[in-house]
């Protein structure tokens, strides 16, 4: 029944709204380069829970001394909302209270059985930026049933006459019992419910603000506009990720990507494109030695291969263009990396400018999916505004061998890892990958 987390001793506090709080206008939905997409079912894979809990009731209620056993068994999850503007759902608790008590007094003993069915609802809401939320609201229906007496009287010929009239005495006062019955599971539930809840979201809000945010700045990739939204059964976060506003547009795919996956995750590929503009890659004078660690760190160059073991030959200067040193295609289900640079074989010019098509495409054998590489491509590049001479054929050749060489098979992983997924909860596998028309398009269930 309980929601369970590790905070700071100082958490910020958790903001409530009155009413959904509207998201500042920004561009529409097709301007952003960055969607997820999350149904409510596999949302609850990870939050619902189901609890049972035994306790001993110990009480004094309308006179008597109550004392006896108590069952709750408590279902948690989460009910997403429409809303065109920001994020909604409602976290729900259903459960029920089992009782079995003795009431005694000093004329009689009487044994009862009572069940409470209750409900807590908590609202949250997110609008990209941090979560906000309602206090909860509690309902509880009650119900209990007397099942005897005990008399002083057992065992006499007035044993039927004083236990009808103890259980229609008993019986008059069971409305009163089951208001009493109702409160203390209300005031039992609320504030427990209420204040895991808003622990939960203010430790969520300053994870984000003190560890991805300041991550995402550091890296350069902070949105620079987003939009969240929800329907009856999904949420959408789109942003627009390290890509100026004014000439930024990208087209919409013109064939759906995915099935209805549990966890959906689009990229655009302007995201790679402005994401090496940020990093640098722009300009950058580098080698071929330099390059190949670069895409070790991307698995995409022989993990094995360390320098001792490299292959003997002149290390060749890389000078990447200055304007669009990488471009990424999505299309045909095919992954292009597209390097335009300037290649000096021992410091020398001896190379036009070249755009370096670096192919992949996904494989499966033997039960594992791959990433493999194709067929390299090489074409010259003219430079003030003139047109290239081809290169020589077996330049061409020396070329995307070298390049070839570097490059191997990246395994695709099965699933995200235990180490990096929520202890208990099963972590969600990769079940789908889509290049197509500029977007790379990912399945999780």
């Amino acid at each position: 029944m309980a929601l369970t987390l590790t905070a700071s001793a100082q958490v910020p506090k958790i903001a409530r709204v009155p009413d959904a709080a509207p998201l500042p206008a920004g561009p529409p939905i097709g301007h952003f380069n960055l969607h997820l997409v999350a149904t409510e079912e596999w949302l609850n894979r990870v939050i619902a829970r189901n609890d049972v809990t035994e306790g001993v009731v110990n009480d004094c209620i309308l006179g008597a001394k109550v004392d006896g056993q108590q069952i709750t068994n408590s279902s948690l999850r989460l009910d997403i909302r429409p809303s065109d503007d920001q994020i909604a759902a409602t976290f729900v608790l259903d459960g029920t209270v089992c009782t079995q008590t003795r009431g005694l007094t000093e004329q009689a003993t009487i044994f009862s059985r009572g069940q409470q069915k209750f409900q807590a609802k908590k609202d949250l809401f997110f609008d990209g930026m941090s979560f906000s939320t309602r206090h909860a609201v509690v309902s509880v229906r009650a119900h209990n049933e007397n099942l005897g007496v005990s008399t002083r009287f057992d065992g006499t010929p007035l044993q039927p006459l004083i236990s009808q009239f103890v259980l229609q005495a008993a019986e008059q006062r069971r409305p009163a019992a089951e208001e009493l019955a109702r409160n203390k599971v209300a005031d039992r539930i609320y504030p427990r419910f209420d204040k895991d809840v808003d622990d939960q979201l203010s430790a969520a809000n300053q994870q984000l603000e003190t560890v991805v945010r300041k991550r995402l700045n550091e890296l350069g990739i902070m949105p620079s506009a987003q939009r969240c939204r929800s329907t009856e059964n999904e949420l959408h976060y789109a942003c627009r990720v390290a890509a100026d506003a004014d000439p930024f547009e990208i087209v919409s795919p013109s064939t759906p990507l995915l099935g209805n996956h549990g966890l959906r995750l689009y990229v655009h590929s302007s995201l790679f494109d402005a994401a090496a503009l940020k990093a640098g890659l722009a300009g950058l004078n580098t080698s071929d030695k330099q390059l190949d660690r670069m895409l070790k760190q991307l698995g995409l160059s022989a993990s094995d291969r360390d320098e001792a073991g490299r292959p003997a030959g002149i290390e060749t200067n890389i000078e990447f263009d200055s304007q669009r040193p990488l471009t990424v295609i999505f299309d045909n289900d095919e992954m292009v990396v597209e390097l335009r640079a300037k290649l000096r074989p021992a410091g020398q010019a001896l190379l036009p400018p070249l755009t370096l098509s670096l192919p992949f495409r996904v494989v499966e054998q033997d039960g594992q999916r791959w990433l493999r590489p194709g067929l390299v491509g090489i074409a010259a590049r003219g430079e003030d505004g003139r047109p290239a001479a081809p290169l020589a054929p077996a330049i061409e050749t020396l070329v995307r061998q070298a390049i070839s060489s570097s490059l191997q098979d990246v395994p695709l992983p099965a699933m995200i890892p235990e180490s990096a997924w929520m202890a208990g909860k099963a972590p969600p596998k990769f079940t789908s990958l889509r290049f197509r028309d500029g977007w790379m398009a990912i399945g999780l269930d």
